[in-house]
């Protein structure tokens, strides 16, 4: 489904008679070849199978493209632990009603309990599906990709805001959650931090519980 193989091979063909076998020689090699590069296709495909879906109503629908909702998963849905999803959610997938891949990003997990997760809706939907089910697949939550824009504080924010500091401090923990104090030593203290890229929300507030 993610990865698939082609094979690429040249085939030796001439078609002068060597000792009696010449075409029957290319016969079996062509035939070699193509079961090869079949076998290696089908191998890959049905590694990377997703085994289990699971469609998602939102009430209301999106109306916009690129529309972000929460999605809740709980246990009394997906069983104590999930069913046939990976212990971490890599596997998981969604796609909106036209079955366009939709960015997503896992705010928190346990395969044993609630997990909350952020989808990034491509297109207008009433529905969004949920993929799982392939022991081998690779994790893809990403932020950056799901929200216009993300700031966790868990990571240095040199580079991505100003920092300002005047007669007192700024002080990052990016331990746990992150955070970001601001502490004025005097009356005249002007201490923040800054960002001058634009953009419309961080977390925006549908959200919905699987059903």
């Amino acid at each position: 489904m993610e990865k698939f193989y082609a094979f690429v091979g040249k085939l030796p063909f001439n078609s002068k008679r060597e000792n009696g076998r010449g075409p029957v020689n290319i016969f079996f090699i062509a035939c070699f070849y193509f079961i090869a590069a079949l076998f290696m296709l089908l191998n890959s495909a049905s590694a990377q199978t997703w085994t289990r879906s699971r469609p998602i109503t939102l009430t209301p629908a999106t109306t916009v493209a690129n529309y972000q909702v929460k999605v809740t998963i709980t246990t009394a849905i997906m069983g104590n632990p999930y069913t046939d999803m990976n212990s971490a959610g890599n596997d998981i997938r969604f796609y909106d009603a036209s079955y366009t891949p939709c960015a997503y990003w896992i705010e928190s997990f346990s395969n044993a309990g609630t997990s909350i997760i952020w989808v990034k809706v491509a297109n207008p939907s009433t529905t969004i599906y949920m993929y799982y089910g392939n022991a081998i697949a690779t994790a893809v939550s990403n932020a950056d990709n799901t929200f216009d824009y993300f700031e966790d504080f868990i990571t240095d924010i040199s580079g991505r805001w100003t920092v300002a500091s005047t007669n007192g401090s700024v002080t990052q923990n990016t331990a746990g959650t992150g955070t970001v104090t601001m502490s004025n030593t005097s009356n005249a203290g002007a201490n923040g931090i800054s960002n001058t890229s634009p953009f419309r929300t961080m977390f925006l507030k549908r959200s919905v519980t699987l059903s």
